[in-house]
């Protein structure tokens, strides 16, 4: 008569634990991804995400923000791919200048930079740009005092 008993708890608890991991798993399209690279200096961070649009189409905005968490010292390149721009922004304070750039991919893997911004500290600006629907995005913040980081999973 233990028996079931104890295989039962057993079953409950596993059903349990599956459930719970389950609904605290990240959704395919949710926010934080790692970085598709990450050269940032000590004391900063680079953090990546990448948002399905909830429109049914296939795109994929993405976005690479780097920050020291000390401060509000920042900087980022977002691709909007519903409106298929670039908002770039530069809020660092111990450098001068960051560059800010967006390159879309071939199908056979060619890269084409459709945008090579420079931002001074407290600059930021929305570009539109031309970049074919379904191909790969790549976005990417960079200073020559703080490091860059870059995000390769958007999608047009």
């Amino acid at each position: 008569m233990k028996l079931p008993i104890r295989q039962g708890i057993v079953a409950a608890t596993l059903s349990a634990i599956a459930v719970t991991g389950l609904a605290a798993a990240p959704a395919a399209h949710a926010g934080n991804i790692l970085c598709s690279s990450d050269t940032t200096t000590s004391k900063y961070f680079a953090s990546c995400n990448r948002f399905v649009n909830s429109n049914g189409s296939v795109s994929v905005s993405a976005n690479v923000h780097r920050y020291n968490p000390t401060s509000a010292s920042n900087a980022s390149t977002y691709f909007r791919a519903t409106g298929r721009e670039v908002h770039v922004r530069n809020n660092l304070v111990e450098t001068s200048s960051t560059q800010h750039t967006v390159t879309w991919y071939s199908p056979n893997g060619t890269a084409n930079r459709v945008y090579n911004g420079h931002l001074k500290p407290g600059e930021s600006k929305v570009v539109k740009l031309s970049i074919p629907k379904g191909v790969k995005v790549r976005v990417a913040t960079y200073s020559s005092l703080t490091g860059g980081a870059s995000n390769t999973r958007g999608k047009a």
